[in-house]
């Protein structure tokens, strides 16, 4: 079996992004009065492109115009910069939707970004009468291996887990291997295909390998629905998948 890592890097980066969007909603009036501000004394650049200049204003759709970043210093002499948050999105290409009633703004990730946020399995969550997903375990002896295979190429990886028997053990685990250069998809469920399959996704990200575990509830559910799962890229990519697969059954 291999060894499982998580190390979460690029989630937890693009997730970090998103958190740091989301406090920039502050209200830049209660920062003034203090005295502790300085204005454009950033610049923001991605990938060598400037998105938001330094010593320059921006001027909004109505036509006024706004800092293009705000430093506050805090009392400890620390500093914090805040950047707006619509000049930003749109400037990634990303989909904002502003609920003034409620005061929510809601980014809305597609691709690889939307994968990259989703968690690395569903420790937790039971499908009742049927299974419950549990922490990752990777059994180095006393298992029945069940699948083990590589997959590349851009179309989707699908197997379903025929004439379970749980006498010889009440776990599963699958453990995935992403060599790619994209997060990849982990649907994990029941279902005789991908247009008849019901799952929980999680995500794998680029370069590393993800661990899911399952305890099966009932012989009768296995016996009528097929355990089942699918690997796959994200909505509208076509990346080319470089996936090995492990499948084991286990006491546990």
């Amino acid at each position: 079996m291999k060894k499982s890592k998580v190390s979460g890097q690029k989630r937890g980066f693009v997730a970090g992004l998103v958190t740091a969007l989301a406090l920039c909603a502050c209200v830049t009036a209660s920062l003034a009065a203090t005295g502790a501000v300085q204005f454009n004394q950033m610049e923001l650049s991605l990938n060598g492109g400037t998105l938001l200049p330094k010593g320059e204003n921006l001027t909004t759709e109505s036509g006024a115009s706004i800092p293009s970043s705000i430093l506050y210093t805090d009392e400890q002499g620390g500093g914090t910069t805040y950047i707006p948050i619509r000049v930003l999105t749109e400037k990634l290409g990303w989909e904002t939707v502003w609920d003034g009633q409620q005061g929510t703004l809601d980014v809305r990730l597609t691709g690889d970004l939307a994968l990259s946020l989703m968690s690395l399995n569903q420790a937790g969550k039971t499908w009742v009468g049927l299974m419950e997903e549990v922490e990752p375990v990777q059994p180095q002896e006393g298992y029945k291996l069940l699948d083990q295979v590589e997959h590349s190429g851009t179309q989707p990886y699908w197997h379903s887990f025929q004439n379970l028997d749980l006498e010889k053990g009440t776990c599963l685990s699958i453990t995935v291997t992403n060599s790619g250069s994209a997060p990849v998809r982990f649907d994990l469920g029941f279902g005789t295909s991908a247009q008849a399959f019901t799952s929980d996704a999680t995500q794998v990200p680029a370069g590393e390998t993800v661990t899911r575990t399952v305890k099966l509830l009932s012989q009768e559910a296995v016996n009528e629905r097929l355990l089942s799962i699918q690997l796959r890229g994200a909505e509208g990519t076509d990346h080319t998948l470089d996936l090995t697969v492990d499948a084991v059954q286990f006491d546990g």
